[in-house]
């Protein structure tokens, strides 16, 4: 019985342990890793212009600012886009989706139109087949419905 108790508080113990040390760990990295900066600065008859660059964590978190034009402000973390001034932030993947999605869309809506134009819409033959498949149906009941009134 004791001896169950002294396993589970030893593995306890390594748990705390090695909990401890990954936080000395990262401790150690906040406090130093450098954070750097790249500050550009350019001021002529027009105007004046600014782009400032931060790092940090070997470019693992890192943010661009430029002003005036276009005057944006780019967080970011590992590839992920934190912040974007310009709106949401929009990776090239989403942005290849959405192009992708849009061309396939437009490409639907074309073959449609031409279909229509042609008269080969398979949505219009279908309303036109169903009536007259109804009716068929309908003229193939009625001798059954006589023949079973007949039969009673």
């Amino acid at each position: 019985m004791l001896h169950i108790i002294l396993m589970i508080l030893k593995f306890i113990g390594i748990l705390i342990l090695v909990i401890l040390a990954l936080l000395l760990v990262v401790t150690g990295v906040v406090l130093f890793v450098p954070i750097r900066y790249r500050l550009n600065g350019k001021k002529d008859e027009e105007g004046f212009s600014v782009k400032a660059e931060i790092y940090w964590l070997l470019h693992l978190f890192r943010m661009k600012a430029v002003y005036p034009e276009p005057g944006r402000i780019v967080a970011k973390v590992l590839w992920f886009t934190v912040y974007d001034s310009e709106g949401e932030p929009q990776t090239k993947r989403v942005q290849k989706k959405r192009k992708k999605k849009e061309k396939h869309e437009n490409q639907t809506k074309n073959q449609d139109e031409s279909h229509i134009k042609n008269g080969q819409n398979a949505d219009i033959k279908q309303i036109e087949v169903i009536p007259e498949q109804e009716k068929q149906i309908q003229k193939e009941q009625e001798p059954e419905k006589e023949k079973i009134g007949q039969a009673i």
